[in-house]
């Protein structure tokens, strides 16, 4: 192998590693803890235990903080999904606050999670992804 192909080769390896490390799939115990969704009007903290609860708070400018709570899962098959049950959705689109957040029926959500730039990331795509602090 010629001097400049082990060069390259040497600094595809380092790449590969580097990328490896911001971006991919999350295990299990890299899901539990604080995430945090930061909205133009406010911020949601969810929180995930490792009982398989969590609680959401929600914290918007003028408002009292509301918490609620529910039950999550985690498809460790595909570490990709974090399935909400209960889940309170106070965002309409467009940056808004859905103003009858608090009388709707909770739902459920399916967000993805990924490693990505060494941060865990729920909804990565989203306007207003989950960030774990």
């Amino acid at each position: 192998m010629s001097v400049m192909a082990s060069r390259y080769a040497y600094f595809a390896g380092i790449l590969a590693l580097l990328l490896g490390g911001c971006w991919g799939s999350v295990a299990q115990e890299q899901v539990y803890g604080r995430y945090v969704a930061t909205y133009p009007f406010g911020k949601e903290v969810l929180t995930l235990k490792q009982d398989g609860t969590y609680e959401q708070e929600f914290v918007i400018e003028g408002q009292s903080p509301v918490t609620t709570h529910g039950t999550w899962s985690f498809d460790a098959k595909e570490r990709s999904r974090v399935t909400l049950r209960e889940y309170t959705n106070m965002h309409a689109g467009f940056g808004k606050l859905n103003t009858n957040w608090q009388n709707e029926k909770p739902g459920i959500a399916s967000l993805s999670i990924v490693l990505e730039w060494f941060k865990v990331v729920m909804g990565q795509g989203g306007d207003f992804p989950y960030v774990k602090e």
